[in-house]
């Protein structure tokens, strides 16, 4: 991480923590990637490049989650050759957003400007003089996802694993 991401660094609150930078506990890994691509996609064709976003497993899925998942395209080449040895004695490719596997699930940067638009819409649904810490805290997120891709704009992917 570099010094100009330090002073992003966020740990929103105790129950909804996300900072720049890997969190080493029970947390989804947002990062732009570089993949070789070949028939089987593996941890080893992954690039780690750019800015990481840790993001508290409970907040991610709470708030997060269901846009993720939304926008994820089991059918884009790089997600239908992935290929993990997790939980299988042969191994196997992954079909759908995975969790709780350490693998990656890739998102174009399109894809999380979707998940993005997403939740920028339903964030003004929501009446602003009762916005809840959550509300607070998944601004700060959108808004260092944004940060992530002005930062890293010609990575392949952006890669969300945990």
């Amino acid at each position: 991480m570099t010094s100009d991401n330090m002073h992003y660094c966020n740990s929103f609150s105790e129950q909804n923590k996300v900072l720049v930078g890997h969190d080493y506990g029970a947390a989804v890994w947002i990062q732009p990637v570089n993949v070789d691509v070949e028939e089987r996609i593996t941890d080893k064709c992954v690039h780690e490049v750019g800015m990481e976003i840790s993001v508290e497993s409970d907040f991610f899925m709470k708030a997060l989650e269901e846009g993720f998942l939304k926008f994820f395209d089991p059918e884009l080449k790089v997600n239908a050759k992935r290929y993990t040895t997790a939980f299988s004695d042969g191994g196997r490719y992954l079909t759908g957003l995975e969790r709780e596997i350490l693998e990656p699930n890739f998102f174009t940067y399109e894809e999380i400007r979707d998940v993005i638009d997403y939740y920028e819409r339903l964030i003004t649904d929501y009446d602003s003089s009762s916005c809840s810490m959550e509300v607070s805290n998944l601004i700060k997120v959108i808004d260092l996802l944004k940060k992530m891709i002005a930062l890293t704009p010609d990575a392949d992917y952006i890669s969300v694993m945990s």
